[in-house]
């Protein structure tokens, strides 16, 4: 018998826990069932908020003409394109990385000094992230529910897994990039906030070149956070680290000099510092 697989993220599971999944599902239907995987379709079709887990779905291909309707191409952003598991052995494993590539396009390693950089200071705030992670959930529960430092390194975990999808060589895409694998891999308000901040300043992002377009493309993302958040510096939120490092960003890089402008940064780091 031919199948259809879709496998569903209710909402808080990562793209690397899809992926495993994904894997156990496909051996299953295949090894145990004895069943023909003829097409693969995973992603965040029903979702309830930061809801664990996924959901699974069975289609079977009576007719051909069903795999030719699924296969039309479709408008809607939701729909990815399916993964084509046909082999001429019916027992075969699908590849889990055509499931995941034909979803999005592979960027491959950037080749540019901008886009080598973009992705090293990204790897760079994975590992932080990755490697601090208790402490954040200690810090987070003096006022918070604990799990910041959880949700952190499922943004971290997604990211590495989705790097090679990301267009490092351009910098716009890149902050794109980012949004998109914060909307599907951190969970809370902080990954509706966080999309919000790196879409706003993508589009801000007028000339990569130049500091002071990366300063107001800083600008334009806080203050996104504070339109569609509410909050303000002050509410003891993620504002209070990033509004200091703005302002002064934006006071000082318009008349800084090439060679001071490690040391301006640096300042600006300390300005978060409450």
């Amino acid at each position: 018998m031919e199948v259809v697989l879709v496998v569903n993220n209710l909402g808080g599971t990562s793209n690397l826990e899809l992926l495993i999944v994904t894997n156990a599902a496909i051996r299953y239907l295949v090894d145990t069932m004895n069943l023909k995987v003829v097409r693969v379709y995973m992603g965040s079709f029903m979702t309830s908020l930061e809801m664990a887990g996924v959901s699974f779905t069975l289609l079977n291909v009576a007719l051909r003409s069903f795999l030719e309707w699924l296969d039309l191409p479709v408008s809607a952003p939701g729909w990815p394109i399916a993964s084509t598991t046909e082999r001429e052995d019916s027992h075969s494993m699908p590849s889990l990385t055509a499931v995941v590539s034909d979803q999005m396009r592979l960027s491959g390693e950037p080749k540019t000094a901008i886009g080598l950089k973009m992705k090293q200071c990204v790897e760079e705030v994975c590992s932080t992230l990755l490697s601090h992670e208790e402490e954040l959930n200690e810090l987070d529960r003096g006022g918070g529910d604990g799990d910041c430092g959880t949700t952190f390194k499922q943004w971290a975990l997604g990211m590495c897994l989705q790097s090679s999808f990301v267009n490092w060589d351009s910098p716009q895409k890149a902050l794109l990039g980012l949004a998109g694998c914060t909307e599907q891999n951190m969970g809370g308000t902080s990954g509706a906030l966080y999309t919000v901040f790196f879409t706003a300043a993508a589009r801000a992002l007028l000339n990569p070149e130049l500091a002071v377009s990366w300063a107001q493309s800083l600008k334009e993302g806080t203050e996104a956070v504070m339109v569609y958040g509410g909050a303000k510096p002050g509410y003891r939120t993620m504002l209070d680290a990033l509004c200091p490092a703005v302002d002064f960003l934006i006071a000082q890089l318009p008349n800084c000099p090439d060679h001071e402008m490690m040391n301006t940064l640096e300042l600006a780091v300390k300005a978060t510092i409450l």
